[in-house]
């Protein structure tokens, strides 16, 4: 077996740095969900982009924004707080009122929140019904053979710790 992200060979004392800063880091969770007219709809789909903040905050911080309970702001999956994520989080029809594409925007600090309409479905949505997550990740102080190794790698299988689920 070999190993892709051996540091050396140069002489020098390189390692590589992940997730420097959180645009390093970016995930896109991939959920499918049946979207309906709005006049048949129970739940409202909002796209969540986010910076700087768990899922669990952001959701305090949208629940406490339109006046909603917590609970009535569901959503399939934790995203990481330390990295650009986007991921569908689902309301009450009706609970937030704007006709608009971009519902809502939050700075606090160099962190951000943004929701944008997404549509319109029956169900709320719930932990691990999601298909998976997308991952775009930037490797930094690579020396040139390990840079090199990475991009002329067809496919990368890399093995982590989840700490975001099972």
């Amino acid at each position: 077996m070999t190993t892709l992200l051996q540091v050396g060979g140069t002489g020098e004392d390189l390692r590589p740095i992940l997730k420097f800063t959180p645009q390093d880091f970016s995930v896109q969770e991939i959920m499918l969900v049946d979207l309906v007219d709005a006049d048949a709809a129970k739940q409202r789909y909002l796209l969540l982009r986010k910076t700087g903040y768990s899922t669990m905050e952001a959701i305090r911080l949208i629940a406490g924004q339109f006046g909603l309970p917590t609970t009535d702001v569901t959503y399939g999956g934790l995203k990481d707080e330390d990295a650009v994520t986007q991921q569908l989080i689902a309301v009450p029809t009706g609970a937030i009122d704007t006709a608009s594409d971009l519902v809502w925007q939050h700075t606090d600090e160099g962190r951000t929140l943004e929701l944008r309409h997404y549509g319109h479905g029956r169900e709320p949505l719930r932990i691990g019904a999601l298909e998976g997550n997308g991952f775009r990740i930037v490797l930094r102080n690579l020396d040139d053979r390990l840079a090199h190794k990475l991009t002329s790698a067809g496919k990368i299988n890399f093995l982590y710790l989840n700490y975001y689920d099972t």
